[in-house]
């Protein structure tokens, strides 16, 4: 059937099987009524039948023997004659037109036995003649001898056929009872059978799913949710089944629910790194069976400049799989999507929005969520689902809660990284701070003795040359002293108002022999910017030192080294660092360069003092610990995103002067 006519079509509910029942019981009463009736009917005119017939071979017999009794010379009987004469001719019309017999009515005999009324009428009509002449001749004469010799030779006769009709009438009788008897059987065999369905509807039907759906109370008491079989029915037992299976499964989902969002809580509360608690939070979350397809999902957290997502976290997906989803722009595929607009992604089957594809891609669905904290979006949460998956706001709203879960946690391991990071390096600040003060006296005793050794030795000889180059060391160790100064904040810096592109541009031709001739250096500097406060020689320090970072990366094949600023609008709160009190009202910095970038990991530790990737000898790993130092000191925050094979980008916030 068509599913709208489906609906359009009148339910049978209980009631109306209810109704069902009563009509045929009714229906069977009646018949049962109109049938007893009709044979008692019938048994009346067939008993009054019989006995007008009985009575009627009795009458032949009497009319008999009044004509004897005449002939004995009883002239008192003949008024007897005549009357019994007249009821038997009654009798005979009423059995062949209907009508009184003795004040009781008598139906026509019927086809059956009209042939015999009709033989009895034959020789009753010379009979009756012959009696009603015996009863007004005068006795002795011939009319009176003729009449009574007839009666006595022809008795036997009309007694024969009176026998013969009361014999019919009998036999219909009996045919009538019969059928009555088997008629009345017939209708209670029905009316058993219609109880026995009655009763078998009854506990199927309605007494035993309400036995079903009783125990199945007392298992959801007990803590068992089960679904219950489906039925049939279209009634209300039928519809009180599904609902029944759906409150079950609803009251069960709620439980594992809550279940699951107490374990995300005691996930939050343990001690571990934050990919371990994110592994756990995915294990958690996964565990629901009724949620997820084949267990696959993953979070992918955002990075610090707010334009992609990276895989922090999967469960379940091949390696083909977490390749393509490892790094994910804003706006592309469905995670992308999520972390653009803010707002939940739902997709039952693959559609076109699903960009990333990879080899052997099966058909599913996902919950794409984004991972929100209190100002900024942190990540999304992707969870795969069965194709043709159907969207529930239960479901969103549990994932909801689990991502608000995830969010803290993530959040609690920032600020914890970033307390530990800072008291790590304020530790390490204090001892370089201390070790530079006191090799910064050793520098400049030994500097002050070289230059007077220096004044002694005659000029273009062996002797001072070693002592020029012992000179260039000391300029090396006193501009490594100075820079772990500038680090551990010891060395004092005058502040005023200045202009970053004037700094910016003054420095230019200084950049360009930092990043050697097979860098490009582009600047793009956005007039009007309002001025900022600082020292330019911490500023053109930091500008150096992240040159000299981007160089390192760029060389030998060369590229391209990008310095930016704006006045960025709508920056959300918490993205620019927390150093800065007001994001609304920043200049922003941005220096990127298009090398070879690199993984996560590495970029999360570049800003650790004595960190380096380079070889050994080579770097102090104190050039970005300087540069985020340096930052600090002007209140301001620093942002990198890199990703390898990417480049790597610096996004630095300085709060602008009224």
């Amino acid at each position: 059937m068509d599913p709208i006519q489906n609906k359009l079509a009148p339910r049978l509910t209980l009631g109306r099987k209810l109704l069902i029942v009563i009509l045929t019981f009714a229906g069977l009463f009646v018949a049962n009524f109109l049938a007893y009736d009709h044979l008692l009917d019938e048994l009346d005119q067939t008993a009054t039948a019989v006995d007008a017939a009985g009575r009627q071979r009795m009458l032949s017999q009497k009319i008999a023997y009044m004509a004897f009794q005449i002939s004995a010379g009883h002239d008192t009987d003949r008024g007897t004659l005549k009357e019994l004469t007249a009821e038997f001719h009654e009798t005979l019309e009423a059995f062949k037109h209907g009508g009184p017999s003795r004040n009781f009515f008598v139906s026509p005999a019927p086809a059956t036995i009209a042939p015999l009324v009709s033989a009895e009428e034959a020789v009753w009509k010379p009979y009756r003649e012959a009696a009603l002449a015996l009863s007004g001749a005068a006795a002795g004469g011939p009319a009176f001898r003729r009449a009574l010799s007839y009666v006595e030779s022809h008795s036997e006769a009309l007694l024969s056929a009176c026998d013969d009709v009361t014999a019919a009438y009998r036999k219909t009788a009996e045919d009538a009872t019969r059928g009555m008897a088997r008629l009345m059987l017939l209708l209670i065999a029905l009316n058993l059978l219609f109880g026995a369905v009655v009763f078998y509807f009854t506990q199927k039907k309605i007494v035993g799913p309400l036995l079903i759906l009783d125990k199945a109370a007392a298992e959801i008491t007990a803590g068992n949710f089960r679904e219950l079989p489906p039925v049939s029915s279209g009634d209300e037992v039928g519809s009180l089944f599904k609902t029944f299976s759906e409150m079950s499964r609803t009251i069960s989902r709620d439980v594992e629910k809550r279940a699951a969002i107490a374990g995300l809580l005691a996930i939050l509360l343990e001690h571990g790194t934050l990919a371990e608690l994110l592994e756990k939070f995915l294990e958690n979350i996964m565990a629901i069976p009724w949620l997820t397809h084949e267990s696959k999902g993953a979070i992918l957290l955002a990075d610090t400049g707010g334009t992609s997502l990276r895989m922090a976290a999967q469960r379940g997906l091949a390696e083909g799989t977490a390749a393509a989803c490892r790094n994910v722009p804003y706006g592309r595929c469905l995670c992308g999507r999520a972390a653009e607009s803010g707002k939940t992604v739902f997709a039952p089957v693959l559609d076109e929005r699903h960009e990333v594809h990879y080899e052997g891609m099966r058909p599913h669905g996902h919950y794409c969520l984004p991972i929100k904290g209190k100002d900024k979006l942190i990540g999304v949460l992707n969870l795969y689902l069965r194709p043709g998956h159907k969207y529930d706001e239960g479901e969103q709203a549990f994932l909801e809660a689990a991502c608000a879960i995830i969010a803290k946690a993530v959040e609690y391991k920032n600020l914890e990284a970033k307390a530990f990071q800072a008291q790590k390096m304020e530790s390490l600040g204090k001892t370089a701070g201390a070790i530079a003060h006191d090799f910064n006296n050793i520098l400049t005793v030994t500097q002050g003795f070289n230059d007077l050794a220096l004044e002694t030795l005659p000029a273009g000889s062996e002797a001072e040359r070693f002592v020029k180059e012992t000179a260039s060391g000391l300029d090396r160790g006193s501009a490594l002293v100075k820079q772990i100064l500038a680090y551990s904040r010891n060395q004092p810096a005058e502040m005023s108002a200045l202009d970053l592109n004037a700094v910016i541009s003054g420095l230019s031709g200084m950049l360009g022999v930092v990043l050697e001739k097979k860098i490009r250096l582009k600047l793009s500097l956005a007039p009007g910017l309002p001025l900022i406060t600082g020292n330019k020689g911490q500023l053109e320090q930091v500008l150096v030192n992240l040159a000299v970072n981007a160089r390192d990366a760029l060389l030998p094949k060369g590229g391209e080294f990008s310095i930016t600023t704006s006045r960025p609008e709508n920056t959300p709160a918490g993205t620019c660092g927390k150093e800065v009190a007001d994001c609304s009202n920043v200049v922003r910095l941005a220096v990127s360069d298009d090398g070879c970038g690199m993984p996560p990991e590495v970029a999360e530790r570049v800003f650790e003092p004595f960190f380096t990737t380079k070889p050994e000898g080579q770097g102090t790993g104190l050039g970005l610990a300087t540069v985020y130092s340096l930052v600090q000191l002007h209140k301001g925050g620093i942002n990198i995103t890199s990703s390898p094979g990417q480049g790597t980008k610096f996004d630095i916030y300085f709060p602008a002067n009224p």
